[in-house]
């Protein structure tokens, strides 16, 4: 018997509009009533998939979160966390304005972040950025 689901947010669990459809928000709930677990898996913060749980779904889970930087469970306790080392952030930043690269490092505790810009590079860190996630 299958313990556990999840799925990825973004035109996945939530549709064009980032809304959860009646059929998804049903569906967490009878898994849930049947004894199964559910999981949102993507780079969203926990906080966020914490307030998508309260707010929108009305109910808790577990988050695989950061791009699967880190797992946490219904109570925000972490069962997996993978921090990049700070050398390879420095690494990352030095590569990204070298190359023109866009990069976002995205920290579990807080949402602030700092700009920083070079001729057409727009650069954004959380100054505790532990989980980073290059996009470009």
């Amino acid at each position: 018997m299958i313990k556990l689901f999840g799925t990825d947010l973004d035109g996945t669990f939530l549709d064009n509009h980032s809304q959860i459809s009646a059929a998804n928000r049903e569906a967490v709930h009878a898994a849930q009533r049947s004894g199964r677990f559910f999981a949102i898996c993507s780079g969203w913060t926990p906080a966020d998939i914490a307030a998508l749980y309260q707010d929108r779904l009305g109910t808790t889970g577990y988050g695989v979160c950061l791009n699967g930087a880190l797992v946490v469970g219904p109570e925000q306790t972490r069962y997996f966390d993978h921090p990049m080392p700070k050398e390879v952030a420095r690494w990352a930043f030095r590569m990204a304005k070298h190359y023109l690269i866009h990069l976002q490092l995205v920290s579990d505790q807080a949402r602030s972040s700092i700009s920083r810009t070079w001729p057409g590079v727009g650069l954004r860190s959380d100054i505790r950025g532990l989980f980073p996630t290059l996009v470009s």
